[in-house]
């Protein structure tokens, strides 16, 4: 274990994974979006990030950012600080790329099933005696004006994270590299690791 003072780059790099990694783990557990009528929020219906499973594996992310920084205090050598750090991004990043895509797509993903309404579409056009396109897309479209489907401060909150985290490894990485740089000087300027010629005479 490293006990010596901290320097900024090394602080900066543990502040960002550690603020990273409980912006992930909070924002999951909040809610992801709100489902309810368009013009009221009497009946507003929240979906919480746990609720789904991308939720869940950005609850699994943070916990793994937070142990990652704790075994880069711990870890003794630069290159496996380096290997940690590295995880840290990936992670921070892949979290925070599925948060921005359910933001995206927030109708599809939290509004129900298209599967199921093409069920009831298609139940409808037989009835009616309607090509199933026309009978779709007039129940999308109403459900479209009936329905609101708000993206929920959860998932701003796993993107802030995510990125938060990722940078917080880029530092590391950066930290870990002066490391080396620093040991590589220090030796070049230590005479008991050069090759001294005064210390081999010629035997010419």
């Amino acid at each position: 274990m490293d006990a010596s003072k901290p320097s900024a780059l090394r602080l900066a790099g543990f502040l960002c994974i550690a603020a990273g990694g409980l912006l992930l783990g909070i924002g999951s557990v909040m809610n992801w979006a709100v489902i309810g009528f368009a013009g009221s929020t009497a009946l507003d219906s929240p979906i919480k990030g746990t609720d789904v499973w991308e939720g869940r594996a950005t609850l699994a992310i943070a916990a793994a950012v937070l142990v990652g920084v704790i075994a880069m205090r711990l870890a003794g050598t630069a290159w496996i600080r380096r290997a940690i750090a590295i995880g840290i991004i990936v992670l921070g990043l892949f979290a925070a790329g599925l948060a921005i895509g359910d933001a995206i797509r927030v109708r599809s993903r939290f509004s129900g099933s298209q599967v199921e309404l093409e069920k009831i579409a298609r139940t409808l056009a037989q009835a009616l005696g309607r090509p199933i396109a026309d009978v779709l897309a007039q129940l999308q479209q109403r459900l479209d004006q009936i329905v609101a489907v708000n993206v929920g401060t959860g998932l701003w909150l796993v993107i802030a994270g995510g990125v938060l985290a990722a940078g917080g490894g880029g530092l590391s990485i950066a930290w870990a590299n002066r490391q080396d740089q620093s040991r590589i000087g220090s030796l070049d300027a230590d005479p008991a690791h050069r090759g001294d010629e005064g210390d081999h005479p010629s035997t010419v």
